[in-house]
Protein backbone atom coordinates (compact mmCIF):
# COMPACT_ATOMS: atom_id res chain seq x y z
CA UNK A 1 0.00 0.00 0.00
CA UNK A 2 3.12 2.78 1.24
CA UNK A 3 3.90 1.76 -2.61
CA UNK A 4 0.56 3.06 -4.07
CA UNK A 5 0.87 6.25 -1.94
CA UNK A 6 4.39 6.66 -2.93
CA UNK A 7 3.43 6.71 -6.67
CA UNK A 8 0.05 8.79 -6.43
CA UNK A 9 2.50 11.02 -4.16
CA UNK A 10 5.09 11.24 -7.54
CA UNK A 11 2.55 11.54 -9.82
CA UNK A 12 0.98 14.65 -8.10
CA UNK A 13 4.01 16.40 -7.47
CA UNK A 14 5.25 16.07 -11.51
CA UNK A 15 1.33 17.17 -12.56
CA UNK A 16 1.60 20.43 -10.49
CA UNK A 17 5.22 21.32 -11.70
CA UNK A 18 4.58 20.20 -15.55
CA UNK A 19 1.24 22.09 -15.61
CA UNK A 20 2.93 25.27 -13.33
CA UNK A 21 5.53 24.97 -16.11
CA UNK A 22 2.77 25.23 -18.54
CA UNK A 23 1.12 27.79 -17.40
CA UNK A 24 4.34 30.42 -16.96
CA UNK A 25 4.83 28.43 -20.94
CA UNK A 26 1.53 28.58 -22.12
CA UNK A 27 0.16 31.60 -21.01
CA UNK A 28 -2.06 32.46 -24.86
CA UNK A 29 -5.57 33.74 -23.21
CA UNK A 30 -8.64 33.88 -25.66
CA UNK A 31 -8.73 36.81 -27.29
CA UNK A 32 -11.70 38.79 -25.84
CA UNK A 33 -12.82 40.81 -28.53
CA UNK A 34 -15.06 38.69 -30.82
CA UNK A 35 -13.82 40.98 -34.26
CA UNK A 36 -10.36 39.35 -33.33
CA UNK A 37 -8.87 38.08 -35.99
CA UNK A 38 -5.49 36.68 -36.16
CA UNK A 39 -2.68 36.98 -39.36
CA UNK A 40 -2.96 34.53 -41.85
CA UNK A 41 -0.78 34.87 -44.71
CA UNK A 42 -1.97 34.06 -48.61
CA UNK A 43 1.11 31.62 -49.27
CA UNK A 44 2.69 29.14 -47.03
CA UNK A 45 5.62 30.35 -45.33
CA UNK A 46 8.10 27.77 -44.69
CA UNK A 47 11.85 27.71 -42.66
CA UNK A 48 14.15 25.01 -41.31
CA UNK A 49 14.54 23.78 -37.22
CA UNK A 50 17.87 22.16 -36.91
CA UNK A 51 18.69 20.26 -34.22
CA UNK A 52 22.55 21.16 -33.02
CA UNK A 53 21.85 19.53 -29.19
CA UNK A 54 23.87 16.03 -28.67
CA UNK A 55 20.95 13.66 -28.00
CA UNK A 56 17.16 13.64 -29.61
CA UNK A 57 14.49 16.08 -29.10
CA UNK A 58 10.54 16.15 -28.73
CA UNK A 59 8.37 19.50 -29.30
CA UNK A 60 5.48 21.01 -30.90
CA UNK A 61 4.56 23.39 -33.21
CA UNK A 62 1.39 25.80 -31.92
CA UNK A 63 -0.28 28.54 -33.92
CA UNK A 64 -2.85 31.38 -32.72
CA UNK A 65 -6.33 30.96 -31.59
CA UNK A 66 -8.84 31.18 -34.43
CA UNK A 67 -12.47 30.88 -34.58
CA UNK A 68 -13.58 27.43 -35.97
CA UNK A 69 -16.63 27.16 -38.39
CA UNK A 70 -18.60 26.19 -35.14
CA UNK A 71 -17.82 30.03 -33.28
CA UNK A 72 -15.46 27.51 -30.79
CA UNK A 73 -11.70 29.05 -30.50
CA UNK A 74 -9.18 26.73 -32.07
CA UNK A 75 -5.58 25.80 -32.54
CA UNK A 76 -3.08 23.97 -34.89
CA UNK A 77 -0.65 21.98 -32.95
CA UNK A 78 2.05 19.70 -35.02
CA UNK A 79 4.10 17.50 -32.78
CA UNK A 80 7.93 16.62 -34.12
CA UNK A 81 10.87 14.62 -33.06
CA UNK A 82 14.44 15.50 -34.66
CA UNK A 83 17.38 13.23 -33.99
CA UNK A 84 20.91 14.48 -33.08
CA UNK A 85 21.83 16.37 -36.43
CA UNK A 86 18.66 15.98 -38.40
CA UNK A 87 16.92 19.62 -39.48
CA UNK A 88 13.51 19.57 -40.52
CA UNK A 89 11.16 21.97 -43.39
CA UNK A 90 7.76 23.43 -41.61
CA UNK A 91 5.83 25.50 -43.76
CA UNK A 92 3.22 27.08 -42.10
CA UNK A 93 -0.02 29.81 -43.22
CA UNK A 94 -0.87 30.49 -39.55
CA UNK A 95 -3.02 31.92 -37.82
CA UNK A 96 0.38 33.74 -36.28
CA UNK A 97 0.95 35.86 -33.02
CA UNK A 98 2.07 38.86 -33.11
CA UNK A 99 4.77 39.59 -35.75
CA UNK A 100 4.42 36.39 -37.37
CA UNK A 101 5.47 34.36 -35.00
CA UNK A 102 4.43 30.92 -34.02
CA UNK A 103 4.62 29.09 -30.79
CA UNK A 104 7.30 26.47 -30.52
CA UNK A 105 8.09 23.92 -27.46
CA UNK A 106 11.46 21.74 -26.68
CA UNK A 107 9.80 19.02 -24.18
CA UNK A 108 10.63 16.00 -21.96
CA UNK A 109 8.16 15.09 -19.33
CA UNK A 110 7.51 19.07 -18.83
CA UNK A 111 8.00 21.95 -21.12
CA UNK A 112 12.01 22.68 -21.26
CA UNK A 113 11.98 25.79 -23.14
CA UNK A 114 9.43 27.51 -25.29
CA UNK A 115 9.28 30.36 -27.42
CA UNK A 116 7.79 32.49 -30.30
CA UNK A 117 9.93 32.41 -33.08
CA UNK A 118 9.28 34.88 -35.49
CA UNK A 119 8.36 33.11 -39.44
CA UNK A 120 10.37 34.36 -42.20
CA UNK A 121 10.50 32.57 -45.51
CA UNK A 122 13.52 30.57 -45.61
CA UNK A 123 14.90 31.39 -42.32
CA UNK A 124 16.26 29.14 -40.02
CA UNK A 125 15.84 27.86 -36.20
CA UNK A 126 18.38 26.00 -34.29
CA UNK A 127 18.10 24.41 -31.00
CA UNK A 128 21.63 24.06 -28.90
CA UNK A 129 22.64 23.19 -25.64
CA UNK A 130 24.07 26.20 -23.59
CA UNK A 131 25.85 25.45 -20.18
CA UNK A 132 24.81 28.34 -17.89
CA UNK A 133 26.93 30.38 -15.89
CA UNK A 134 27.26 27.81 -12.92
CA UNK A 135 29.17 25.88 -15.29
CA UNK A 136 26.76 22.85 -14.38
CA UNK A 137 23.99 23.34 -16.01
CA UNK A 138 22.92 23.34 -19.12
CA UNK A 139 19.73 24.54 -21.11
CA UNK A 140 18.61 24.15 -24.93
CA UNK A 141 18.38 27.38 -26.41
CA UNK A 142 17.05 28.56 -29.58
CA UNK A 143 16.74 32.33 -31.59
CA UNK A 144 13.59 33.74 -30.75
CA UNK A 145 11.57 36.30 -30.89
CA UNK A 146 10.95 35.82 -27.16
CA UNK A 147 12.35 32.97 -25.36
CA UNK A 148 11.00 31.13 -21.31
CA UNK A 149 13.17 30.34 -19.60
CA UNK A 150 15.33 32.97 -19.80
CA UNK A 151 18.98 32.51 -20.20
CA UNK A 152 20.38 33.48 -16.81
Amino acid sequence: MSLLKTFIALTLFFSSFGFAAVAQVDNDPLPNDPSYRPTISKQPMCFKMVNKVPHAIVGHVKTDYFRAPDGTWARHTSNFRMEVGESLETCTQGPFYEQNTLRITIKSLIPLMSCLYQVTEGGVLTFEEKRLPDGETKRITADCFITYPKDD
